[in-house]
């Protein structure tokens, strides 16, 4: 997102804070108030940017700190034309109404000269305690004492409500494996989809991610092998996945089947897209498919049973899901756009020689999604790099040499392995 805003990411915060966070709060320095606007409005993981007054881990200290504060600060905030008003809350801990009083009569001392107004001040402050996070035995008094205590201006405040606008309990059409509605935002925006962008979902299925960049104003693209779930309509169903564009009031994206096989691929091949979002089968769900067909000769479907003809697929195998998916973005994308995907991993051998590459893709994070207790999937990010020098040598690859046909088994047979494997040990020996 600040790179969206143009802004290099290093000068507003320290990346080593990030590497072991256990507290809600980030520091971070923003070159400008529009720059803190402009990211709140892109993310629904951030609750609010403050600006931050004081903090200190007793009232001493915080006091302190706000009285200190130069009158250039403080000022606008101070005159009897602004309205204010201070709101209590607790990370780690739940405050009832006679502790958040008790806590507010300890701010007396600042100034306010305006009038005070609960609903849409002009000046919005905050009084935070941070608490360890792991809490106290429900049956004991939490005698804890906050690990810090914060004064607070509020700036901004995130977009959590695009995750309540779009969930899917009120969605119209859902598939199985419908993207949960913060992640696709979440990914709209590691593809920096904006206005003017052309996003591409080679596993459209429901348009769950699409919706996401749409609302970020991006041009989209999806292709799918299910021909049922493109048209769904056409196969009795009420709904199909424009219905979920015509309930948002969003344009629909552009449908087209295929797969990204070297069969199933339709597209000219010339490099187009800002950005290639896509939610991989993992065989959980739903296998993967791509064109083509188990029988040595494909007979000519009738002209009157086109119109709800039914394409044959075969398998394709979740390695070369992976490696195509790489090879295909290496190929699609612009120079500096972004491919956003979810790998699925076993968690007890997963190992960075799981994630493929490309010699063109650079990539650029990381992340776990954890699924259960032995299966989780990240989430990667890769931005071209370069552009391919032929067919032959750029093509994706992982490090450990695996290949396409790698007779690895699906995450679905992982889990029902797992799960066979469970079972018989609790089993008693006979």
């Amino acid at each position: 997102v600040l790179k969206l805003a143009g802004v290099l990411p290093e000068t507003v915060y320290c990346a080593e804070d990030l590497e072991h966070v256990k507290s809600p709060f980030v520091f971070a320095t923003f070159p400008s108030v529009e720059v803190a606007h402009f990211v709140c409005e892109r993310c629904v993981l951030v609750t609010r940017v403050y600006h931050l007054w004081g903090t200190g881990r007793t009232d001493e200290e915080l006091h302190r700190e706000i009285q200190h504060l130069d009158d250039r600060v403080t000022g606008p905030c101070f005159s009897a034309e602004s309205s204010w008003s201070i709101q209590v809350d607790a990370f780690g801990k739940r405050l009832n109404m006679g502790e958040q009083e008790k806590l507010r009569k300890k701010l007396a001392f600042i100034p306010f000269e305006g009038p005070v107004k609960l609903k849409k001040p002009d000046n919005q402050f905050w009084y935070i305690e941070e608490y360890n996070p792991q809490g106290v035995p429900c049956n004991q008094a939490d005698t804890r004492n906050p690990i810090r205590k914060f004064f607070l201006l509020e700036i901004a405040h995130g977009r959590s409500d695009l995750v309540v606008k779009y969930s899917l309990k009120s969605r119209k059409f859902l598939g199985p494996t419908s993207m949960d509605t913060e992640f696709a935002f979440i990914m709209a925006n590691c593809a920096l989809a904006r206005p003017g962008s052309f996003i591409f979902d080679p596993f459209v299925g429901t348009g769950s991610l699409l919706i996401a960049a749409k609302v970020f104003g991006a041009v989209c693209l999806g292709t799918d092998i299910d021909i049922r779930m493109l048209h769904a309509k056409r196969f009795r169903k009420t709904n199909d996945l424009f219905s979920n564009y015509e309930q948002y009031g969003l344009e629909p994206p552009c449908t087209v089947r295929a797969d990204m096989s070297q069969r199933g691929n339709c597209l000219r091949q010339v490099a187009m897209f800002d950005g290639i979002i896509a939610d991989p089968p993992y065989g959980v769900r739903a296998g993967a498919r791509k064109c083509g067909s188990k029988d040595a000769e494909v007979k000519k479907i009738p002209e009157h049973r086109l119109h709800d003809h039914i394409p044959q697929t075969q398998p394709y195998h979740g390695t070369e899901v992976m490696l195509d998916l790489l090879n295909f973005s290496a190929k699609y994308l612009v120079l500096g756009g972004r491919l956003v995907y979810f790998l699925p991993v076993e968690k007890d051998i997963y190992t960075v020689a799981d994630v493929p590459n490309h010699d063109c893709l650079s990539l650029i994070s990381n992340c776990e999604d954890p699924l259960a207790s032995a299966f989780a999937r990240r989430l990667i990010t890769m931005e071209k790099v370069a552009e391919p020098v032929d067919s032959e040598s750029s093509i994706a690859y992982y490090s450990d040499g695996r290949e396409h046909g790698t007779l690895e088994p699906s995450l679905r047979q992982k889990i029902e392995l797992k799960g066979i494997m469970e079972r018989d040990a609790k089993r008693p020996k006979t």
